[in-house]
């Protein structure tokens, strides 16, 4: 449970970055921060997903 709580940390510090990029006019620094927060998500993502079978 401590890595899941690892990553929702660091997934809820990449969100808060983008709300506070979102009021920016700065488009590159936004489309990264998205990406930042698409990888925060996936890698939890991949641990838990069940495998194919």
């Amino acid at each position: 449970m401590e890595g899941f709580n690892r990553r929702a940390v660091a997934m809820t510090a990449a969100a808060a970055t983008l709300v506070a990029l979102s009021s920016s006019i700065k488009q590159p620094a936004l489309s990264e921060q998205f990406k930042s927060l698409g990888g925060a998500c996936s890698a939890c993502h991949r641990q838990f997903r069940a495998k194919k079978i």
